[in-house]
């Protein structure tokens, strides 16, 4: 990953969650002096491009939106793909169709932008202590072109046995690989324990985080896994994904 996103993808279908990913975008291509491409994806040949979306001059996909848009992140080299993350039913923003198909196939960072956010202040980056996972942590430079003022480092362990337990030695490593990174500000350790997806929500709830960075995995046939993908569903905030 490099040190800095150099060249960003907006996905926009015209929706206003579409929208407002697009202008996330924009701005975010301004403050990182970065290169901003468009990309919409029209079911056929014959369909007409939203009226909404005519100034922008995107690329145009054809077919199922989550396949192109990351078969043309890809031909393009792309650094980042920037996606709406639409209001749900229930108190937090859902994950639609076209942005779940996008993390699962995607091995490109993907920022999901919640519909009513543009700012990313307040930044929580989960790691679950494995080698893997420490490929999150390459974001630290970036995180400050976001404009992240509070850095968080989460982790969940079960509980320890007793007060007097060392640290396991995930947390060791943890906090050495943390060590190495440069961060601007300087995050804080959060050590949490019970559920992993729970617990997470809950701390980004109570912490008012504007952004969760976290890993994805991917299994057979590219169909991400595991707690990243839960907390893409349960996240009170925006999230990056990383491909881990």
């Amino acid at each position: 990953m490099p040190a800095s996103w150099r060249t960003l993808l907006a996905a926009d279908d015209g929706s206003s969650a579409g929208r407002h990913a697009t202008v996330v975008a924009e701005r975010l291509a301004r403050e990182l002096a970065a290169d901003l491409k468009m990309v919409s994806v029209l079911s056929s040949e014959s369909d007409p491009l939203p009226a909404a979306l005519d100034a922008d001059a995107p690329k145009v996909g054809y077919g199922v939106p989550s396949i192109e848009i990351v078969r043309i992140a890809e031909s393009l080299g792309a650094d980042v793909v920037v996606l709406g993350r639409a209001g749900g039913d229930g108190c937090y923003p859902r994950l639609g169709s076209t942005a779940d198909g996008v993390v699962r196939r995607s091995r490109v960072p993907t920022l999901f932008v919640n519909e009513k956010q543009d700012q990313f202040h307040r930044v929580a980056v989960a790691l679950d202590g494995t080698d893997r996972g420490m490929a999150v942590l390459e974001v630290g430079e970036i995180l400050t072109g976001l404009g992240a003022r509070q850095v968080e480092i989460l982790t969940v362990e079960p509980p320890p046995e007793s007060t007097a337990a060392p640290p396991p030695g995930n947390r060791v490593r943890l906090l050495d690989a943390v060590a190495r990174f440069h961060f601007d500000p300087a995050p804080t350790v959060h050590v949490l324990h019970g559920e992993p997806t729970g617990v997470m929500v809950d701390h980004l709830a109570q912490s008012a985080s504007d952004l969760l960075v976290i890993g994805v995995r991917h299994g057979a046939g590219g169909v991400s896994t595991g707690v990243g993908r839960g907390l893409l569903y349960a996240a009170p905030c925006a999230l990056l994904t990383i491909p881990i």
